[in-house]
């Protein structure tokens, strides 16, 4: 895979995001996709489908979680909001948050040439889980409602959610990599403090 080359890679996010096709705002879609897009370039993975989500979480590649939350987040919404009159969802942003909240994974995780895998980069170690993806979000002028949803879906950064769709992807997002977790054997989330690894 060529992240190099502009026309493919653009076309390689796509595929891999395959909930970008239920935006009604079509520009989200190129937000989305240039945010991943610069993520990508920075980071040293070939192809953005080997990042996982979590190097201790093997077999779980971020763009597949990506998918999964903000299908997932559609799906509450619209049961939330069918119960409850005064709840009142924005879809296309629960897509783009979804799809952006842990975008900064991609240059949090780097390629373990020796042990197979990943490891987490010297990225990971010198600012907290989903800041740069916030700022790539900020760079590109972004709403700061998307903002907000990347930096308080992880409980790392303490922000407090700005709008339901935030609240929904935090609990939706933490559901997912608890049982991600649970089906490893690995610590829950849920149980209190556990770290990013």
């Amino acid at each position: 895979m060529d992240k190099e080359n502009d026309v493919s890679a653009r076309e390689a996010i796509r595929r891999q995001f395959s909930v970008l096709s239920k935006l009604k705002d079509k520009t989200y879609e190129t937000l989305v996709i240039d945010i991943w897009l610069e993520g990508w370039r920075a980071s040293k993975w070939d192809d953005i489908i080997d990042c996982p989500s979590n190097p201790k979480l093997p077999g779980l590649p971020i763009v597949r979680q990506a998918n999964a939350v903000s299908e997932m987040a559609i799906a509450v919404s619209h049961l939330m909001s069918s119960r409850y009159d005064e709840l009142v969802f924005d879809t296309d942003l629960l897509i783009v948050g979804g799809l952006l909240l842990d975008a900064s994974k991609i240059v949090e995780m780097e390629p373990d040439m020796q042990q197979g895998g990943a490891k987490f980069s010297r990225v990971a170690s010198v600012m907290p889980h989903a800041v740069y993806a916030a700022h790539q979000a900020l760079k590109h002028n972004s709403s700061d409602e998307i903002v907000n949803i990347i930096l308080s879906h992880t409980r790392h950064i303490g922000a407090k959610p700005i709008s339901l769709e935030a609240i929904v992807l935090h609990y939706i997002d933490y559901m997912v990599a608890d049982c991600m977790r649970f089906t490893r054997e690995a610590p829950l989330l849920m149980m209190g403090p556990t770290s990013y690894g």
